[in-house]
């Protein structure tokens, strides 16, 4: 088993995506990599912003895991103040320099997502819109990290995350099989192949490495996805209404273009709005 505390977790993150130069990190977020997920991200983008209904160039954005910055630059160039967050110092130069006619509308820190959203409400500060993308599934208590994020937006605001894989057991078999077929696909072709095979075929028969920064850092994607259900109940009962999407998300071209065709789904985004 690895180890049940953030510390762990947090650290492995920085080992991991520190390492990453854009396009790596590019090629293994297929939600920045197909066309196809940036549009379907954009148009729940453009929702959320048109349920919020204000003004956008009025709506504060807090973005926790921002990551490089490919869909932050969304909420910025619809006019959003942006406070982007990430423990990759890395991948927030590549933000801040992606982002660079938006610097009067964007805020980066970098550090834990967790402490930042102490300090924010610590300070007293509440957000339009609290994002968390492709993130929950890096933390172990996801379902108490969402909880506490949910407590920064504003009264008529919206907690939205996106691209977090759904419990693999809850898919159904000819799902998984697709969706490991597909990853074996895409990973053949990369570096460090064995390794990365024999890190995936082990967990396949439930053995963790307690100091891989890898089995860290994809804390929940490597046992069992992620309880988007759970979630949604935590967050209804501390005052949202929750809309969840399902979709297909996977690093190969050819099996994303497939998965869609066949209306398959392993990967999910909340929208939770607060009344």
């Amino acid at each position: 088993m690895l180890r049940d505390d953030g510390l762990a977790a947090g650290t492995a993150n920085i080992t991991v995506y520190d390492a990453l130069d854009a396009e790596s990190y590019t090629d293994s977020a297929p939600h920045i990599k197909h066309a196809n997920l940036r549009r379907f991200y954009s148009s729940l983008i453009k929702r959320v912003f048109n349920q919020i209904g204000k003004d956008p160039a009025a709506l504060s954005v807090l973005d926790l895991g921002a990551g490089e910055g490919s869909v932050t630059l969304q909420f910025l160039g619809l006019g959003g103040r942006v406070t982007a967050v990430d423990s990759s110092q890395l991948q927030l130069s590549h933000l801040t320099k992606q982002a660079e006619s938006y610097q009067s509308h964007l805020k980066t820190i970098c550090g834990d997502a967790l402490d930042a959203v102490v300090s924010e409400r610590e300070a007293g500060n509440s957000f339009d819109l609290v994002v968390c993308n492709s993130f929950l599934h890096h933390i172990p208590d996801y379902v108490g990290f969402t909880t506490q994020a949910a407590s920064l937006v504003a009264p008529g605001g919206v907690l939205f995350t996106f691209q977090d894989p759904m419990r693999f057991s809850s898919l159904g078999t000819p799902v998984r099989l697709f969706t490991g077929t597909a990853y074996f696909a895409w990973r053949i072709l990369k570096p460090d192949v064995l390794g990365g095979l024999f890190r995936r075929l082990r967990r396949v028969f439930g053995y963790y490495d307690p100091d891989s920064p890898e089995d860290n850092a994809e804390y929940h994607a490597v046992r069992d996805g992620l309880n988007e259900l759970a979630l949604a109940d935590g967050l209804k009962a501390v005052g949202f209404d929750v809309q969840v999407i399902r979709y297909f998300s996977t690093q190969s071209a050819p099996f994303q273009s497939v998965g869609d065709r066949l209306g398959l789904a392993n990967t999910f985004a909340l929208i939770c709005h607060r009344r």
